[in-house]
């Protein structure tokens, strides 16, 4: 496993397997049922505006979000 690029890539989730249709409010609703979301991202395609399929999600508390994932 690589390490963070910096201190701010630590809480940062990455999320798979996202529609095309998917929104940043979409994704913040649904995980900010385990926590305080501060970020969401969801990267689009740059020509289309649509969802890659992928996207980033930050809690405010970085060990909320690593307890999610373990």
């Amino acid at each position: 496993m690589k390490p963070p690029r910096s201190i701010t890539d630590w809480g940062k989730l990455f999320v798979g397997g996202l529609s095309c249709e998917t929104k940043e409010d979409s994704l913040e609703e649904a995980f900010g049922q385990f926590g305080t979301v501060k970020k969401v991202n969801v990267v689009k395609d740059q020509h289309t505006g649509k969802s890659r399929g992928f996207g980033f999600i930050r809690y405010e508390n970085v060990c909320r979000g690593l307890e999610i994932v373990i």
